[in-house]
């Protein structure tokens, strides 16, 4: 039985998974990354960025659901740039 303390634990997509794969990032980390973020900001098409900097190699994109869930859209190494995407 979970915590209910706890958050749900996140779900990820299949790209998500392929992400982490060919980053060598565990899937325990990136839960990991979610349950503790430092920064959590709002992205794109109600998508959502959360970074640590307990973890500051990777960023988390996701989605979250009605039930309070989330989901992990993709894994991405952090960056510091500034970046405006096109519409």
């Amino acid at each position: 039985m979970s915590n209910p303390d706890q958050p749900p634990t996140a779900r990820l997509t299949q790209h998500a998974r392929q992400r982490c794969d060919e980053m060598r990032v565990g899937t325990k980390r990136v839960k990991q990354l979610l349950r503790n973020p430092d920064v959590v900001r709002c992205s794109y098409n109600d998508r959502w960025l959360a970074v640590s900097d307990a973890d500051p190699e990777i960023a988390v994109v996701f989605a979250r659901q009605p039930d309070g869930t989330c989901t992990v859209i993709t894994v991405l190494y952090r960056s510091y740039n500034i970046y405006n995407r096109s519409a």
